[in-house]
């Protein structure tokens, strides 16, 4: 957690302890293994804590937000496929492990659907903190150039 304050990472509490157990998982010095109960209960917290978002809002608001949301991450998936069809025989990794990675999501989220498929949820963890990293430099930078 103190290395993700010093490097500035977003979320530092959550993505620096998640590199370190990614790193030390990844070089095979620790084996991280959930049991499936803990999933269980954590896919219903997070199902729960997302659903709540919800309360309150109207019915056409719901939909307008649906249909963007359809239309985006229907484009993110489209683009993910596509990095991961070309990827599957460059690295050997199965498809669906890489297409989870590449899958628009939280990291939470998307790291409890690579441990209910049985992928390593290290592996799809850094690639979204990667992603996200990369989308927080970035857009960073860009203040730069697009002054208001």
């Amino acid at each position: 957690m103190y290395l993700g304050k010093v490097f500035r990472l977003p979320a530092p509490q959550l993505i620096g302890p998640i590199i370190a157990a990614a790193a030390l998982n990844l070089s095979g010095i620790v084996e991280i293994n959930v049991p499936n109960g803990l999933v269980s209960v954590a896919q219903v917290v997070v199902g729960t804590g997302l659903g709540m978002r919800f309360r309150g809002m109207t019915h056409r608001l719901l939909l307008r937000g649906a249909g963007l949301s359809f239309l985006s991450v229907g484009a993110m998936l489209i683009l993910g496929l596509l990095l991961s069809v070309i990827l599957v025989p460059l690295t050997g990794q199965p498809l669906d492990v890489l297409l989870i990675s590449f899958a628009p999501g939280g990291v939470t989220e998307m790291t409890l659907v690579a441990l209910s498929l049985s992928a390593n949820p290290a592996f799809v963890t850094l690639h979204h903190l990667f992603r996200i990293i990369v989308t927080v430099i970035l857009l960073g930078q860009s203040k730069r150039f697009f002054k208001t």
